[in-house]
């Protein structure tokens, strides 16, 4: 009799500019998925990892001890490596649902796009970084960096600081990037009730994990 082989691993990335409501989301959807007896494991970028945490550290340095725009991105990269190599990709060969605050995306749009240094370098040095892996959807908050701002509470962090001409081109870059991702993107307004935002990601995933099972092959025992 045959038996259904263990579905494959689903990872999802919440993405946005700061203030878009990106890691709400995430811990919403994560509580959600709980109730439903879904294990979720919910990590961010940078972070997650003593490596990945101590990293994140060392981006928050601000005046002279601040990392130049190369370093940033390799600092990232070297962040976003230790978390997949020692958490997201064996969590995904296990099967395990994973929920990511951020994902490569904010390496292309921050650093590729914001600061420069190319869109196309900052996604090719970013798959090193995941072994090839991409999130199976990205959710995009979108929201426009003076609305971002008015949320803001306390004072701007480093890359806020950047001002709303930087946050614009951070955020057509993502726009750009949910365009070019083939139906794993969702763009959601990021002005909506924060449960009507969750009700409509969790359809969505409702829809994938669907399509994931019918899809995955059934396998005859030994």
């Amino acid at each position: 009799m045959a038996t259904t082989a263990r579905v494959p691993g689903i990872l999802i990335a919440f993405e946005g500019i700061d203030g878009a409501g990106k890691s709400t989301q995430a811990a919403l959807v994560a509580d959600r998925l709980a109730d439903t007896k879904t294990r979720a494991l919910l990590v961010r970028e940078p972070g997650a990892t003593p490596v990945a945490e101590a990293v994140r550290r060392l981006l928050l340095e601000r005046g002279k001890n601040a990392p130049g725009r190369e370093a940033e991105m390799f600092l990232y990269l070297a962040a976003r490596a230790d978390l997949y190599r020692r958490v997201i990709l064996p969590a995904l060969d296990r099967g395990r649902f994973v929920l990511s605050d951020r994902c490569f995306w904010s390496t292309v749009a921050y650093q590729g796009r914001g600061l420069g240094l190319g869109v196309a370098k900052a996604r090719a040095l970013s798959l090193i970084a995941t072994g090839g892996r991409e999130p199976d959807l990205v959710v995009l908050l979108d929201l426009a960096p003076e609305e971002a701002a008015a949320r803001r509470r306390g004072k701007a962090d480093r890359i806020e600081a950047r001002g709303s001409r930087y946050l614009a081109e951070v955020r057509a870059e993502f726009l750009a990037l949910a365009r070019r991702a083939r139906g794993k993107a969702m763009v959601v307004n990021a002005h909506l009730p924060a449960d009507t935002i969750c009700l409509k990601i969790l359809a969505r995933l409702r829809a994938l994990m669907r399509r994931r099972r019918r899809a995955t092959p059934r396998r005859s025992p030994a």
